[in-house]
């Protein structure tokens, strides 16, 4: 395995703290949509507090591809260079990754749409 020992678990976070975000993402379109703005300050709370632990594990992520000689190549690139085995494990994180990414985008594109409309 070429990439680093530690991106996995660090991926894999990764994933999670998108999951996160998309989740705070629906709840912020749920309480403008139904216009319950007392309710959106606690959302915006955890929203912050979970970019912030994005930033620190993508800072992460980006270390360790940068101490492995990895830095400046795509996920995809990474993936290519890698034998059987290690495909096999960062390949459904690549994808998992990928794919909350999208639905991140796409919720929070309906939920900046709604705020704007609002305003």
């Amino acid at each position: 395995m070429r990439a680093p020992e530690g991106l996995v678990p660090v991926l894999e976070q990764l994933c999670t703290i998108l999951e996160q975000l998309s989740q705070v993402e629906t709840d912020k379109l749920t309480v403008v949509s139904s216009d319950r703005p007392d309710q959106l300050e606690p959302l915006l709370n955890d929203e912050n507090m979970l970019l912030l632990q994005l930033r620190g594990l993508d800072k992460k992520r980006s270390d360790l591809l940068r101490e492995a000689g990895l830095d400046g190549l795509t996920f995809r690139q990474i993936l290519e260079q890698e034998d059987a085995d290690a495909a096999d494990v960062l390949s459904p994180l690549l994808e998992r990754l990928t794919a909350q990414a999208e639905k991140l985008k796409k919720v929070k594109g309906g939920t900046d749409r709604l705020i704007r409309i609002r305003m």
